[in-house]
This record gives structure tokens, sequence and C-alpha cells, in this order.
């Protein structure tokens, strides 16, 4: 009876009251069939209470699910929270919850980030972007780093990071794709006269944020190591779709390729997603200092393969009509020295009609 009740717990349903009142019995090993006999010789359905007593008195092990299983749930942006006897339980299970939580700045925010190749890292339960301070760099006139939508559930959208310092001097470096919930984003403002001291620039982020998702962002990526010689490589691939410093003699390289894919997050757009086009495909790639500090963000162009050796043409749209004739549905780049970030997708300025609320 003990496992009876765990299963019960542990796979709750939530039914109406008049659910509730029509039995459905449930029974372990054959106690079922003693209990169909027992039924049979009603021409009326016996009071619940009269069944749960001749159960007992029999040693059974059965119960009804739809009474027992009769619970309410507060939902939240999550799903519903732990099942409960009332409403009012269930409501007080919600606000013990927030009480216990309060304090605790981190969630995760939901389904996988898609046209997205990087580290996973935890979003403050705000809405909002930041810069991350341990990934800034200034070097040569550059300030380059990561910021990161906070939001558990917003989209972020014309995002542009602003930075000045104490002299005035001031740079601005705008995102062109959509940033989705928890997801980082690189910036790289070129040209900057000011401080090259971290500490000493103010980092402002400004967005648009909204539920609305972007669907040009949903894309995955294949890969898989490939070693080669410098010649080769140089031989096959083009640098305009390579990351990273292409080395002397031999070494190993990563060939990913990016393809529509249903996301995790909105699974009714699944189907849309993986037929629709994505125009002003875009892609953008980090690389790092030993410190973990952002080194480099350098635009990718993404290319198909249309003839060997050298048959590379550029790729702005997926599905994409190649020269030949053929239709290509994915885009190629390779990276050397290691796995970078990586982003995708359509850029902002084509978003709107691959747009659709969450």
């Amino acid at each position: 009876m003990a496992r009876i009740v765990n299963e019960r717990d542990f796979y709750p349903i939530v039914c109406s009251r008049a659910d509730a009142a029509t039995p459905h019995w449930k029974c372990e090993n054959g106690d079922a069939t003693r209990l169909g006999a027992y039924l049979e010789v009603f021409e009326q359905p016996p009071e619940p209470s009269e069944v749960l007593a001749w159960i007992d008195s029999e040693g059974l092990e059965c119960f009804d699910a739809a009474a027992e299983r009769l619970r309410y749930v507060y939902v939240t942006v999550d799903g519903p929270m732990w099942p409960q006897a009332s409403v009012e339980a269930a409501v007080d299970a919600y606000r013990t919850e927030i009480a216990r939580s309060r304090g605790h700045s981190t969630s995760t925010a939901r389904g996988d980030a898609l046209g997205y190749l990087g580290p996973g890292f935890l979003a403050e339960s705000r809405d909002g972007l930041g810069v991350l301070e341990w990934s800034v760099s200034v070097v040569g006139g550059v300030v380059r780093g990561l910021a990161q939508n906070h939001s558990e559930r917003l989209w972020a959208r014309n995002v542009a990071v602003t930075v000045t310092d104490a002299d005035g001097t001031e740079g601005m470096w705008q995102f062109p794709l959509a940033v989705q919930p928890g997801e980082l984003m690189p910036f790289e403002i070129e040209d900057w006269t000011g401080s090259d001291v971290p500490s000493e620039i103010r980092f402002d982020v400004s967005a648009d944020l909204s539920p609305t998702i972007d669907l040009s962002r949903s894309l995955m990526f294949r890969w898989g190591w490939v070693e080669t010689t410098r010649e080769e490589f140089l031989a096959y691939f083009p640098h305009e779709a390579t990351v990273g410093v292409i080395p002397e003699g031999t070494f190993e390289f990563l060939e990913l390729i990016i393809e529509r894919a249903a996301p995790t997050a909105q699974p009714r757009l699944a189907e849309a997603a993986r037929q629709q086009t994505i125009s002003n495909l875009v892609a953008y790639s980090a690389a790092f200092d030993s410190t973990g500090a952002v080194s480099d963000v350098f635009e990718l162009i993404p290319m198909a393969l249309v003839s060997d050796p050298h048959g590379w043409v550029e790729v702005r749209t997926i599905p994409a009509e190649l020269p030949d004739g053929r239709v290509s549905t994915s885009a190629t780049f390779t990276a050397v020295g290691g796995i970078p970030m990586i982003w995708v997708g359509g850029s902002a300025a084509d978003a709107e009609h691959s747009s659709e609320s969450q």
C-alpha cells in the first residue's frame, strides 16, 4: 500500500469535484480481479465508503484514484507547483515557496537556447540586461565583453551597449540579433579613446523587452572534430567562414553545420520553426584570452558548398537556393583552436515576419 500512496503522490492529476465523485478503482497485483467480481453483484454501484470497507476487510491493495487524486495547483511561469488538497493550501504553498526562495537571485530560463553555441549561465530573476564584468577587456582601443539577458521569459531586441568614462568619452555597440531569455551576447566597441581600465568604465545596456519570440533564432548546430594540415584546410575551406588562427602543420578543426530546429520552450511552434525561411542570416563569434575575458568579436559568413574544391558560396537565407539549382537547408562554419561562442539568426531588421508571442 505504501508504494500505491507514493505512486499517487508522484503522478498527481487535477480533477473537478464532479470527476472525483465517480470512483476510479486501481489495485495492485491480482486484486483488481477480486474487486471486479465483488462489484459485479450490485445492480447499482455501492457507495465508495462501502467498497473501501470491503477492501480493508479483505486485505486488498486497492484505492479510489479519482477521489484520492482530487488536487489543486498554483500555476507559475515554470508550470504547476506541487498539488494540494484545496485551493487555499495551493495558494499557501506558493506563498511559502516565494518566501523560501527570496534572496536567491538566480534561476534558469525555460527551454534550450538555440542559434547559440557556448556555456550556459544562470539568469537573475529580473527583467533587464547587464554586462558581465569578468568578461570585459580593453585592448588596443577596443572595448569587448559579454552582456546577458537576465529575464527568464522576455526576449530582448534592439540591444545596445553604451560605454562612458569619467572624462565623458562614449562608445556604443548594437547587436543585430534578438537575445533569448537568459542568453549571453557579445559586444565590441572600436575606436575607444577613453580609459583602458574596465573598472573606470560605465556600462549601460538598453533593449526592447517583450514575450514575443524570434523564430529566426531556432537553429541548431551539428559539429565534429576533423584532423588536417594547414595546406589541406586552406585548399578546402575559405577564410571568411573560419574562426581562429590557422596553424602550421597538423591540427584539429571543428566543422559546424547549422540547421533549423524546433524551440523546446515553445513546442506549439515546432512545425513553424522547421518550415520557416530565415532571411538576413547573420553569425557572430567571440574568442577569449587566458583570463576568460573576451579577446575578439567578429562576424562570420555562413556558407554552403556547391562543388569541390573552393566551391563555397555565401548563404544569407535558410533554405538557400544555390547557383547549381540545389536548395540548401543548412550553412557551414569552421573553428580552429577550440570551441568558440557563436550566435546565429536572422537580423533584427527582418525578424518581424518570423516572430510570435509566447
